[in-house]
């Protein structure tokens, strides 16, 4: 579903906001690999790359995770979907560990799919 849509609507992004993207990557792999008692840079170092390999290598899965933010944030807006703050609190109180915008996110997320899903034949 995506990847169709970004095939669809493809836009430059630019350096500096898939730069703050890559951090952000870099920032949950080095807290997965933690979850996990690896050290990331230990494990950088034994694959024998760079920062700056990493960094390219993670430099289209950022662009991608930037585009679809901003298609799916423009289809919520166009379609007006919003969750209420009933349906966040309900939801945060079975997902306690999560942070609540993710929560939010994730519902809105849900809705959207829940739309296409009905209005597809």
């Amino acid at each position: 579903f995506f990847s169709t849509l970004l095939e669809a609507c493809p836009f430059e992004v630019s350096s500096l906001v898939s730069d703050e993207e890559i951090d952000n990557l870099e920032e949950e792999i080095t807290m997965d690999f933690k979850k996990q008692g690896i050290d990331f840079e230990s494990y950088r170092k034994a694959m024998k790359g760079t920062k700056d390999d990493v960094r390219m290598s993670l430099r289209k899965r950022a662009e991608t995770r930037i585009r679809t933010r901003c298609i799916v944030g423009r289809l919520v807006d166009t379609l007006k979907i919003n969750v209420s703050e009933e349906e966040v609190k309900k939801a945060f109180g079975q997902e306690k560990d999560t942070p609540i915008e993710v929560v939010r996110n994730y519902l809105i997320f849900q809705k959207l799919l829940d739309y296409f899903l009905k209005s597809t034949p």
